[in-house]
């Protein structure tokens, strides 16, 4: 399979998927539950898991960058690495308040930065990367 098929596939698959569409992932139940489960297994092996099933998202990434499409093992992962990133969250207080305005910061950080490395073609108006300013894009006929 090539790299823009898969690419699209998993885009597809993904947005339908939904999953942060405004869902909530953690529910208290749920929370209370992997509580329980990092008092059982200790703060040192679930932080350990962590790292694991970070590694275990990356194999997957990487044997889709290499044309291979596992989209359910690409799930599977995702999934095992919010659950033990909630459990990091558990472990060392961090709350929903505090994430949120770290994500929204960094959103917004990188969206000024393509912003300023960024410019409409002049032609198409789609927007090209710097070394593309004041050139038409190379991706359209009209060069």
């Amino acid at each position: 399979m090539n790299e823009h098929k898969a690419t699209e596939i998993a885009y597809k698959n993904g947005y339908k998927q939904g999953m942060i569409d405004g869902v909530q992932i953690f529910t208290e139940q749920s929370r209370t539950d992997l509580k329980a489960i990092v008092e059982h297994y200790g703060i040192n092996a679930q932080l350990t898991m962590c790292l694991e099933e970070m590694s275990e998202l990356s194999k997957e990434i990487c044997k889709y960058q290499r044309g291979v499409l596992h989209l359910n093992a690409i799930m599977e992962e995702v999934a095992d690495v919010l659950i033990t990133i909630e459990q990091v969250r558990l472990i060392f207080c961090i709350t929903d308040y505090e994430i949120q305005n770290i994500i929204e910061n960094k959103i917004h950080r990188t969206l000024m930065r393509i912003k300023q490395n960024n410019h409409e073609c002049t032609e198409c108006k789609q927007f090209v990367g710097c070394e593309s300013y004041g050139r038409t894009c190379e991706r359209f006929e009209h060069k």
